[in-house]
């Protein structure tokens, strides 16, 4: 319904019937039946947001950080790897992250893994494991492809963020107006 009343409110055509079941109705106020039905979606949309608050969301949100944190470890691997000091090859399943938040992200580097099996040795290996900082402007890249994956690799964006766009699009340009994009000069 979003993208039929988006193209009709972009190409300005309007209903003049609507066929119900075989039975054919004729419309004498063609932009009253525009109005009727731009009004449904808007309360379809609101109906759609209650029903995802009802079930706890789209689960985008898990998503998004389940993709980012396969993706973080190797943006601090780089980065260690690129800094000053000894350079060990620590492998990638040695990061950690150890505290996120949406501006920074602290990756543990732990070297406890690359010494002999003596106890004490690891402890101290433990502590000299370094912390990597990634600020938020380091990771707009992992954020992107994490966001891309998302989108890409789930059925998320088809079925919860497809609708709702389309049909907040269609609402704006009926009560904005856009002006055709294809509309030709006589």
């Amino acid at each position: 319904m979003s993208s039929v009343l988006l193209f009709l409110g972009i190409s300005g055509g309007v209903f003049q019937k609507i066929n119900v079941l075989g039975s054919e109705i004729v419309l004498t106020n063609p932009n009253l039946a525009t109005h009727v039905l731009f009004w449904m979606l808007g309360y379809f949309l609101l109906r759609y947001f209650q029903y995802l608050n009802e079930i706890g969301g789209t689960g985008f949100r898990g998503r998004f950080y389940s993709a980012a944190s396969r993706h973080i470890p190797k943006k601090a691997k780089t980065k260690a790897e690129r800094g000053e000091g000894e350079n060990i090859d620590v492998p990638l399943q040695d990061y950690k992250i150890i505290k996120q938040s949406f501006s920074e992200y602290v990756v543990l580097q732990d070297i406890s893994g690359l010494v002999e099996d003596d106890d004490e040795v690891k402890r101290i290996a433990k502590e000299e494991s370094e912390h990597i900082t990634l600020k938020f402007h380091e990771l707009i890249g992992v954020f992107s492809f994490a966001l891309a994956e998302v989108v890409l690799r789930t059925p998320w964006f088809t079925e919860f963020a497809l609708p709702p766009l389309l049909a907040v699009v269609a609402i704006i340009q009926y009560f904005v107006g856009m002006p055709s994009i294809w509309s030709v000069a006589p």
